[in-house]
């Protein structure tokens, strides 16, 4: 009988054991995901050619930022019409090239709805194709294409 209580402790000692070196194992995989996921940084495009004040019919195009993150690729700017007019563009293409002009990727813009006369309306356009952080970072020009 003494035994058998001895053999029951020691199973449970050994099965505490386990289950620590198991969820030390876990939580270090973790935190090196969390590390991996920390340590992929924010790449801002800062050519002047690409962030500068644009015009895409008779619209403003200003507040002009490119982040790239990983593998996502974001495009951001404010569409304004400085028109007397209504614009009714429900999308257009934001192509960007590298320093020879050939073309990187293109983006779509997205308006939707009219803009209204002095009205201002947000974009962001993303990708998340397989480019590198380099190719969409160091892009040098920006051309406002119809989609």
């Amino acid at each position: 009988m003494q035994n058998k209580k001895i053999l029951a402790i020691i199973i449970a000692v050994i099965l505490v054991i386990i289950a620590l070196v198991v969820g030390v194992i876990v939580n270090l995989n973790n935190n090196k995901e969390e590390n991996n996921k920390k340590e992929e940084k924010i790449v801002n495009n800062t050519n002047e050619e690409v962030i500068q004040d644009s015009a895409y019919n008779d619209l403003e195009i200003n507040n002009i930022r490119l982040e790239v993150q990983g593998d996502l690729s974001v495009f951001y700017a404010d569409v304004v019409n400085n028109t007397n007019e209504i614009k009714n563009i429900e999308d257009f293409g934001i192509l960007l090239k590298d320093k020879d002009g050939n073309e990187v990727v293109t983006l779509l813009a997205y308006l939707g709805e009219p803009l209204n006369p002095g009205e201002s309306r947000e974009i962001i356009s993303s990708v998340d194709l397989p480019l590198t952080n380099d190719e969409v970072a160091s892009a040098e020009y920006v051309e406002y294409v119809e989609e």
